[in-house]
Order: structure tokens, then sequence, then C-alpha cells
């Protein structure tokens, strides 16, 4: 099995992170980055034992890529993180650094995706991507529907929410059989 080292980074709740936190045997290692130093996320990393690092409200871009490089981190994925990456950043990590967001991109760019794209009444999904310059226009490396449009009458937004975020933690399980390729003999 090819093994990756993988920092995830979070902004929350971490019930992404929860899948990478659920299979990582498959990782040559994990390493959890937060935004937030109040984040559920960081207590779920605690229980797995997964070394984590929690970013100053003014994040030192370059500081969080040396720490990165020196925790030997091979991969990023953005699982919930809600800061706005540099370009410069980026740049380093380009076709290395991923984002789950929770619409049929390029549908429903930026925040709130889910209660745009409800109020629209228009097919909901989950997208990965490769994370590049502009917001959430980086190459699709998976999607999917989670709701057709003519699904959603009689569907509450918290419902659909829901059904979102199951079907992100598939995709996000998905994501990492991709990475983590089992070879056969």
């Amino acid at each position: 099995m090819l093994k990756k080292p993988v920092a995830v980074f979070i902004s929350g709740f971490g019930s992404n992170l929860s899948v990478f936190l659920e299979r990582k045997e498959l990782f040559e290692s994990l390493y959890v980055v937060s935004s937030n130093p109040r984040a559920y996320g960081l207590i779920r990393a605690k229980r797995y034992l997964v070394p984590f690092a929690v970013l100053d409200p003014k994040i030192d871009w370059d500081q969080l890529d040396a720490d990165l490089r020196q925790n030997n981190i091979d991969t990023i994925f953005c699982a919930g993180f809600m800061k706005v990456i540099p370009v410069s950043f980026i740049e380093r990590w380009l076709g290395k650094i991923f984002n789950l967001h929770p619409s049929l991109l390029p549908k429903y760019k930026g925040l709130k995706a889910i209660d745009r794209a409800f109020e629209a009444q228009d097919d909901i999904g989950v997208t990965i991507h490769h994370i590049a310059a502009e917001v959430d226009s980086g190459k699709i490396v998976l999607q999917k529907v989670a709701i057709k449009k003519e699904d959603l009458p009689g569907l509450t937004l918290e419902e659909a929410t829901r059904r979102v975020q199951s079907l992100e933690h598939q995709l996000v399980a998905q994501w990492i059989d991709l990475l983590s390729p089992i070879k056969s003999d």
C-alpha cells in the first residue's frame, strides 16, 4: 500500500476529519491543522493520538509551510477549513492541496453553498477539487449529487444538509482510497 503523510486542515466540528482518523492506518502519518483553537476536531485528533497545530488568528503562511515540511507532509486536504488560503501558499503546494466543497462546482462557490442551492431548488451535491488561486475553482477530482432538484420539495434545509454531510463522508473515504491504492501482488 502506498502510504502518504497527509495534513487535514479544519476549522470546526471535524466530522470529515473523523473519516481520516478512522482510516489512519492508510497513511504514513496524519497531522491536523486548525484555524480555531476551540474546534471539536482537535478533540477528535487527541482521541486518535494524532498530532495537531492551532494557527494564530493572523496566520503566518510561511511558518505554516515550514511546519508542514518539517513534519514531512506530502498532501493537504481542507475539510471545512474556513480561511482563504493565499496564492503564494497554494503555489507551493500546487497539485498536492485539495478541498471538500458542499456543492456541484462550478455552481455555488464560496460560503453557504448548500443554503444557496436549496433556495434555488437546484441539485445539491459534493465536490472534492484541487485548490487553485481562485476560490473553489481547481480541477475536480470527485463529484456526486446528494439530492436531485426534483427530490427537494418536502425536504427541510436541515434534512438536505444532513444528506450532503453523509455524502461528504463517502467522498472523503473514496478520495482516501484514490490516494492510497492497494497494490496487487
